[in-house]
């Protein structure tokens, strides 16, 4: 039923934001969300067929934008429908199931690089930042990109899922970063010898899977049903939520660098969520010294 409604209105007038808008209202999408939704969508045709933006949209365009609307009217998220996700200055190619960034690590990965660009002007000398659970590599990358001026700052984007790497790897070339300055290394977080493989670093940051294993099943189905659970849940019972935070409390000590620093550098920076998740967890990042 959702397809054919997007296929009738191919045919008709989805060359246009309100046309594409309403078909995603007669889908049932949340009214709220289809102006936006269908103007992305439509922008994001009309880039990849170099078509301007008020030409009329050839038929193979037109079925690709009543392709985009039928996976949103089926609740899929928008950045796994238009491929991408903005991340500060970056635009991270996303895939699912592997997690999308967040707007609220948006936040503090921005704030963290500005507080790294100070640190590293007081105190200059080599930095080594690994960004565990890495995903897409959006917040490690966005740190390499900030501070591509500084030489000697490197950084290891680590995470144990093969889909995940292969967009770490992408998204590295997407963001022009130097592979010898930006590296991508699978590890599970599990492995006994984790700490050994991961080596001493200056900076650690994380966004570790942290809902408890029955909240699950309260996320939003865009959450639950297109994102990877294991980036979520974790792959341990994770009853409370809390058990990479223990994990990353055992390995933190073994492998942070010695010698002197700023201050005001932390040792780590965790997402953590703060209230019980409904769409989505509300997220905070926690600085460790």
């Amino acid at each position: 039923m959702i397809a054919s409604r997007c296929r009738a209105r191919a045919a008709a007038d989805l060359s246009s934001v309100a046309g594409a808008a309403r078909a995603l209202r007669e889908a049932g999408r949340t009214p709220s969300a289809c102006w936006n939704e269908a103007r992305w969508v439509l922008e994001h045709v009309r880039r990849e067929h170099r078509l301007g933006a008020h030409a009329p949209l050839p038929s193979h365009a037109s079925q690709q934008v009543a392709a985009m609307l039928t996976r949103l009217a089926r609740d899929e998220p928008i950045a796994y429908v238009l491929g991408t996700q903005p991340f500060g200055s970056l635009d991270v190619q996303v895939r699912a199931p592997v997690l999308i960034p967040r707007p609220e690590t948006e936040s503090w990965a921005l704030r963290l690089a500005e507080q790294l660009s100070v640190s590293l002007r007081r105190f200059p000398r080599p930095l080594r930042i690994v960004d565990l659970c890495a995903g897409t590599g959006c917040v490690g990358l966005l740190l390499a990109q900030h501070l591509h001026s500084h030489r000697d700052v490197r950084v290891t984007l680590v995470d144990n899922d093969p889909q995940a790497l292969a967009l770490c790897v992408a998204n590295r070339t997407r963001a022009n970063c130097d592979p010898l300055r930006v590296a991508v290394q699978g590890l599970d977080l599990w492995d006994a010898t984790a700490a050994t493989q991961l080596g001493t670093y200056d900076l650690l940051v994380c966004n570790p899977p942290y809902i408890a294993a029955e909240e699950h099943a309260t996320l939003d189905v865009s959450v639950r049903a297109y994102e990877s659970r294991a980036a979520l849940v974790g792959t341990t019972p994770n009853t409370d939520g809390l058990d990479y935070y223990r994990r990353l409390a055992e390995l933190l000590p073994q492998g942070r660098a010695q010698g002197p620093r700023d201050p005001a550098l932390p040792y780590a920076v965790l997402e953590a969520t703060c209230s019980p998740p409904r769409r989505g967890p509300m997220r905070l990042a926690m600085n460790v010294w």
